[in-house]
């Protein structure tokens, strides 16, 4: 989690909360009636889809644009977890929101709730994720 071997800034970044933050984010997205599982579900159907669009950008709606950029290399989980994550990252925009999100990320948020620490370059805020991930229909076309 820390600056060091993986990643040059670490997943905590300046965060006194540090792995606590968990916490913290999974009272903000009860807030909403929505899970990091859920979120992270829909970001790896979106990461899926838009993969298959060959470097073109992949629109699911009207509003939102998603964009692929793969890289080579794979990370490992910082959580201990087995498996092996692609580097690269995704970028959605909405007229409002854009994030870029690695599949690591996807990954930490899916299975450990972890959405990066406050001042991380990783750090993705879980509303900013909501907000990107509720437009979108059940059933990613």
């Amino acid at each position: 989690m820390d600056p060091g071997e993986w990643t040059k800034n670490g997943f905590l970044g300046d965060d006194p909360l540090g792995i606590d933050r968990i916490d913290s984010d999974r009272a903000l997205l009860s807030q909403f009636d929505i899970s990091a599982e859920e979120l992270g579900s829909k970001l790896e159907e979106l990461w899926n889809r838009a993969r298959k669009s060959a470097g073109e950008d992949y629109k699911p709606v009207p509003d939102v644009s998603v964009k692929i950029d793969e890289a080579r290399g794979r990370m490992p989980c910082p959580f201990g977890h087995p498996g092996l994550y692609r580097k690269g990252s995704m970028t959605i925009s909405t007229p409002d929101v854009r994030l870029t999100i690695t599949p690591l990320s996807i990954h930490m948020i899916k299975a450990h709730e972890f959405f990066g620490g406050r001042g991380s370059p990783f750090r993705l805020e879980p509303n900013q994720v909501v907000r990107l991930v509720r437009p979108l229909p059940e059933t990613l076309p």
